[in-house]
């Protein structure tokens, strides 16, 4: 009879998940290494900072476990404020502090005179802080113009010879950053060329492409990096945070008259390597997906791919 042990011996002697573990290794001990600088660490906790201003109710005082760690990184980060958007951050400790009475506590008081100790960074208007759903962008698109968006979505596999501008990618990782993300970590960075020869190549390393892999225009690879965690627990975050950020970004290609197809990435050691090789990517950095990108070539067939229903899937609990 199959038990817990008897897998976990079994998994131990396969090696199906040796690069798993030193990848998610690998990830912790770049985590601790970057101390204040931690930049994931550092989103993590403005995260938790604007949940627990939006507490109802909200208490009189709290964040004092981690505020003084969240200050010091803030400004441990602050010289590279333009280059890494700490502007949001800044924003909700300055609503923080002043939802705070001084006095209350003092941790919170040390933590306060240390991040006001620079009068110049001070902004002159929060627009990154929590706010009431009334207040917030309002989508015109209706429930049908959505469906039908998701219906026209199809796997494309063959496209005209016209390479796929930067710029159009751009808008499609815009739409993808807006997806839901663990304490908003967004452990991803999207891999992209234009050039069919590299696309062509990146593509041999995954299965299914075989058959159209020379009409291959351009390429996008969706890479999850282990390092935004320090426990193993959220090892699985990056597949999930990458997914959601990877369906929206399909939805905008389709928007921007791009037609785009998921490659199956099956986790075999040796064209994980490969590509991982090619990448360039440090040890705890995983590939998550590969979507070919291209313009659709009008003449070219797709699969209908009948979908199940809501009915088959929705299991009432």
């Amino acid at each position: 009879m199959l038990s817990r042990r008897l897998s976990a011996i079994l998994y131990v002697f396969s090696g199906s998940f040796d690069r798993e573990s030193f990848a998610s290794l690998k990830g912790r001990f770049r985590y601790m290494a970057l101390a204040q600088k931690n930049y994931s660490l550092y989103r993590r906790n403005v995260h938790r900072l604007e949940k627990a201003l939006i507490m109802r109710p909200r208490r009189a005082k709290f964040a004092e476990d981690y505020i003084a760690e969240l200050v010091s990184s803030h400004n441990a980060l602050s010289p590279q404020l333009e280059d890494i958007h700490l502007e949001w951050g800044q924003h909700v400790l300055e609503e923080y502090f002043l939802a705070i009475e001084e006095g209350s506590s003092l941790i919170i008081d040390s933590a306060r005179q240390e991040f006001t100790a620079d009068k110049n960074r001070n902004s002159q208007d929060r627009c990154k802080v929590p706010h009431t759903y009334a207040d917030k962008i309002m989508s015109d698109v209706s429930y049908e113009q959505m469906l039908n968006l998701a219906k026209a979505r199809k796997s494309v596999r063959w496209f005209i010879d016209k390479p796929v501008e930067l710029s159009l990618i751009e808008k499609a990782v815009e739409v993808a950053t807006q997806a839901p993300s663990a304490c908003n970590r967004q452990p991803f960075t999207f891999h992209f060329t234009n050039i069919p020869e590299k696309a062509q190549k990146i593509a041999s390393y995954a299965m299914g492409s075989a058959g159209f892999i020379s009409n291959i225009q351009s390429i996008v690879c969706i890479v999850g990096d282990l390092s935004y965690y320090d426990s193993t627990h959220d090892r699985h975050v990056i597949y999930v945070d990458s997914s959601l950020a990877n369906m929206q970004m399909l939805l905008a290609l389709e928007t921007l008259g791009l037609g785009a197809c998921v490659l199956n990435w099956p986790d075999i050691a040796d064209r994980d390597k490969k590509i991982s090789t090619y990448l360039q990517l440090p040890d705890y950095q995983r590939v998550i997906n590969l979507v070919v990108v291209g313009y659709p070539d009008p003449e070219g067939l797709i699969p209908y791919s009948d979908k199940k229903t809501s009915g088959q899937l929705i299991k009432e609990i």
